[in-house]
């Protein structure tokens, strides 16, 4: 072919046995596939190193482009000669040097190889290796990758029009693992200025190896000691090495350990020094990002096989460096845990509400700072949550709330926590925030370990042991009963602990008049909610009790009509358990029911039981029907004397047990 004028690249390609690759890998280096420069601005130079037969030039005849080819025969078996052959024979200012010829290569290489180099006097222009097939090969090898099914995958996707695709099918080599922000161990498309590469005095042909041994790897680490080194890495763009038996990438993973023994031994001869990965500090990106390599990229980000480039101790789902100064305010610490909350179940328009709110409250604490910068975009403008989907306008909401909550902003909070419901009424977390605000202090489970600490009891029984959560505070000597139709126990017991699976009128059928460990001290009633088995549950517990004895009630102050209705409507349900103690004060005057408002549904006390009662037994049915009749809004007005309602006081807990200590 006739050149026209002095061509700005010029691309060295060494092949060796390799028709069916290397016609591919040229077609990609053609100016039919090369986009955004001149066929006459690069020409490209193959080397044949020895091929047998000689690699077939009518290739070229369909080329758009300025191809010749240089053949060695014989030829070294190394491919480092030959190198320096095309070296010797380029006439641009930009020399590129493709080691392996059987290397499909991107739309944009020539493109962005060219601007990459010019931009500073020691720019070395890496590009990325990747292995067709979706593995490193000689594992695809091992599991039926071959060459018709490589050739069937390239047409698939229909690459000589869209080269990009070719990353959908790909995988990162060894030596690029972690592409973009790992180290660089070689490049299989690299270039230089003719300066830099005469400076370098071309490649070693000390590496004298079958395929080069370290000859490629050496080749870089000598450009990057090249003066005012500048690593530019082509962002995206990339080469796809083909099956053709190679003397590295196709060996088998159970033969390539001794070759790279010898290959590093060579080198350490050579160079006197051990071969060690090295790269510079500092890299610029150039060129396009495709869709199809996004992928690929994004998980070289968050999930690196190698040194993660944001450090060791970055966290993937917080976006940020651990080790930072915790704030010593303690509200500002809530606030922080709560926006890594959000941030770690990927609330994230959450997580940037709560982060404005800590920031006006906070304004200079940087920790709060780092985090908004992350989520800030994932909520726009004035912060409107209406753009939001039902789902995270929900999440929205709640995480306002408890913002709010922490601050003491208690109207703000339960104004968020009530805009969740009407998004979600059966938003329980919402119900839990609006109970916290609404009973403030200690929770129902710190006054349970209370009694358990100052009763000491030698019995306890509890009626609903679900996860085992309150069960377990019972400590020795304490003889523990648990009864549950359906116990998923999640805790340690601390203590002697029997647990029974099945239902509290079962159970105390059952058992008749005695209990085998004797009468109960202390019990916990937190069974089924509806009123009827929690008046039966107290009925059961009293017959075994003593004068002395404690029995506590769950979920006697209820959220609202909806959620105290017997047939559960929402996720948070307090049942009509309140009913029970409304029977309590009206038919049982000798009783001492004090209710403790204690988020999130209230825990009664009874004391002073009899165990030689009948009242309820012998007036069940009326009662029953009584205090059924009675509705949510009757109850609701005079809530306060249904249930006698103290205060969440802890250090109030020997002056509600007075009574019982005055029996004696």
């Amino acid at each position: 072919m006739v050149i026209k004028k002095k061509p700005q690249v010029s691309v060295v390609v060494v092949v060796h046995n390799m028709q069916r690759e290397a016609s591919r890998t040229l077609y990609s280096l053609s100016a039919d596939y090369q986009q955004d420069i001149d066929p006459d601005d690069y020409e490209v130079i193959v080397v044949d190193n020895g091929s047998n037969p000689p690699f077939d030039t009518s290739v070229f005849d369909d080329l758009r482009g300025n191809f010749r080819v240089i053949r060695l025969y014989p030829a070294p078996p190394s491919p480092a000669h030959a190198i320096n052959v095309g070296l010797a024979s380029a006439r641009g200012d930009i020399i590129g040097v493709m080691i392996d010829g059987a290397r499909i290569v991107t739309p944009g290489l020539l493109h962005y190889a060219r601007s990459g180099v010019r931009m500073f006097p020691g720019a070395v222009v890496a590009t990325l290796g990747w292995y067709l097939g979706y593995d490193q090969q000689r594992w695809g090898i091992e599991c039926g990758y071959d060459k018709d099914r490589e050739d069937a995958m390239l047409e698939a996707i229909d690459w000589k029009n869209d080269g990009y695709r070719l990353f959908e099918i790909s995988a990162g080599d060894e030596t690029t693992v972690d592409g973009w922000f790992g180290v660089i161990c070689e490049s299989n498309a690299l270039f230089l200025s003719r300066e830099n590469w005469t400076l370098m005095n071309g490649v070693d042909e000390g590496f004298d190896y079958p395929g080069g041994g370290f000859v490629n790897l050496d080749l870089i680490i000598r450009a990057f000691e090249l003066p005012q080194a500048r690593l530019v890495v082509l962002l995206g763009e990339g080469t796809f090495h083909q099956l053709h038996g190679g003397i590295a990438t196709n060996a088998s993973h159970d033969k390539i350990a001794d070759k790279v023994a010898l290959w590093r031994a060579q080198y350490e001869q050579l160079r006197g020094r051990e071969w060690v990965p090295s790269g510079l500090p500092k890299r610029v990106f150039v060129g396009q990002m495709p869709t199809q390599a996004l992928r690929h990229f994004a998980r070289s980000i968050m999930q690196p096989s190698g040194f993660p480039p944001f450090g060791e101790d970055f966290d993937r789902q917080l976006w940020t460096s651990a080790g930072m100064p915790e704030p010593t305010d303690p509200v500002c610490r809530q606030l922080l845990e709560l926006i890594r909350t959000e941030l770690r179940a990927e609330h994230f328009a959450a997580a940037a509400a709560v982060a404005r709110i800590a920031r006006r409250a906070y304004p200079d604490e940087f920790t709060i700072l780092q985090l908004l910068q992350t989520v800030a975009p994932w909520l726009r403008g004035a912060g409107d949550p209406e753009s939001l989907g039902p789902i995270r306008r929900t999440w929205y909401f709640l995480a306002v709330g408890r913002a709010n909550e922490i601050l003491g902003r208690f109207e703000e909070a339960i104004a968020a926590y009530r805009s969740a419901l009407v998004v979600d009424p059966d938003a329980a977390a919402a119900c839990f925030g609006i109970c916290r605000i609404q009973m403030p202090g200690v929770q129902y489970k710190h006054w349970l370990n209370m009694l358990q600490q100052r009763l000491r009891p030698h019995v306890y029984l509890e009626i609903g042991v679900e996860n085992g959560h309150t069960i377990a505070l019972a400590r020795a000597p304490t003889k523990a009963i648990g009864i549950d139709p359906a116990p998923a126990i999640e805790r340690p017991f601390q203590t002697e602990t029997h647990i029974f699976a099945e239902t509290s009128d079962a159970f105390f059928a059952r058992i008749g008049k005695q209990l085998p460990q004797g009468p109960i001290d202390f019990a916990f009633i937190d069974g089924m909610h509806e009123f009827t088995h929690a008046l039966r549950d107290f009925m059961n517990v009293e017959a075994h009790a003593t004068r002395q004895t404690v029995i506590a009630i769950h979920d006697t102050i209820p959220f609202d009509e909806i959620t105290q209705r017997p047939d559960r409507q929402r996720a948070f349900y307090t049942g009509d358990v309140w009913r029970t103690m409304a029977a309590l004060r009206r038919y049982r005057p000798d009783l001492t029911v004090i209710t403790i408002p204690t988020a999130p549904s209230g825990l009664t006390l009874v004391l002073n039981p009899d165990p030689d009662s009948r009242v309820l037994w012998d007036h069940y049915d009326e009662i029953t029907a009584a205090i059924s009749a009675m509705t949510y809004d009757e109850f609701d007005q005079d809530r306060h004397t249904h249930l006698n309602i103290a205060r969440n006081d802890p250090a109030l807990l020997d002056d509600y047990l007075e009574v019982r200590e005055s029996t004696l």
